[in-house]
């Protein structure tokens, strides 16, 4: 199946972001992420491969990577606002998990519809554990210890 993503594109403001490893990629602003993985998800991108947050030392960064099931991948990313940024559960409600994920080990915070922080029990690490381990300030800390 190929998609023609340029209406999606032109209607979430998405920038063109480079092709990944045969993966097309792009760039969103954080206030269109929700929709537009809503509407990559309508043109049939129903499966969320992976969700991930990333310490860029001077902001976060939020990637998803979605597909068909049947070869189309699409990779999108965005500055992920200290504020948060809006949940995508009610869309791909497996993102819960990847949600909580990025939030325990990067700090990421998710909103959900009524801008109440979501994604903040614990899932992998023990309570006692450092918060925020692949934080760069974590890893700083780690090695002057």
């Amino acid at each position: 199946m190929t998609v023609d993503f340029s209406n999606w594109a032109a209607a979430v403001g998405a920038q063109v972001d480079g092709d990944a490893v045969g993966i097309a990629g792009f760039r969103l602003e954080p206030g269109n992420w929700r929709a537009a993985l809503s509407g990559l998800h309508d043109l049939g991108l129903v499966r969320l491969e992976l969700l991930a947050g990333v310490d860029r030392e001077s902001h976060d960064e939020v990637y998803a990577v979605l597909t068909d099931g049947l070869g189309t991948q699409v990779m999108v990313c965005t500055t992920a606002p200290p504020e948060g940024l809006a949940s995508i559960v009610p869309i791909f409600p497996g993102a819960q998990w990847h949600e909580q994920e990025a939030h325990e080990m990067v700090g990421i915070v998710f909103r959900d519809d009524q801008g109440h922080e979501v994604s903040n029990e614990p899932l992998l690490l023990r309570p006692d554990h450092p918060r925020f381990p692949l934080r760069r300030a974590a890893e700083k800390a780690s090695e002057s210890s």
